[in-house]
């Protein structure tokens, strides 16, 4: 069987997750968008508790302007986390890890349950510039 090379993008490359498959892994995951609720950035530190119980929008352009989050949905109340030009969420680390590991957004918590092929993840070996 030819081994298909995983393209973050195209979930019929990915492989089946196994607990195992994130030590030592590019974290693909961290690279697809990611959208939180305002009590999750809450939880994250980026908004106080009466901004959450309050209009949002005014907070919007004080989020982008610091890279928090790239855009918010009016309509769904759903903001977008900011990533970087290389698509890294804007969490994760030089060493692919989440600087947010213990308070994760959810959509993060329940990967890859809930992606676009559920149960299967964009899994690839990190190879450090020394490794290449």
């Amino acid at each position: 069987m030819k081994k298909t090379k995983v393209e973050i993008h195209v979930p019929s490359t990915w492989v089946k997750y196994k607990p195992s498959l994130c030590k030592g892994c590019f974290a693909g995951c961290c690279t697809l968008p990611v959208v939180v609720t305002a009590e999750e950035l809450y939880h994250l530190g980026f908004l106080k508790y009466e901004e959450v119980t309050g209009p949002l929008k005014p907070h919007v352009e004080k989020l982008k302007k610091k890279k928090i989050i790239k855009s918010f949905n009016s309509r769904t109340k759903l903001f977008t986390l900011y990533q970087h030009p290389n698509n890294d969420c804007v969490f994760l680390t030089k060493e692919r890890l989440c600087s947010v590991y213990d308070r994760r957004p959810f959509i993060c918590r329940e990967f890859p349950k809930n992606s676009k092929r559920p149960g299967f993840c964009p899994n690839q070996k990190f190879q450090k510039d020394s490794e290449k």
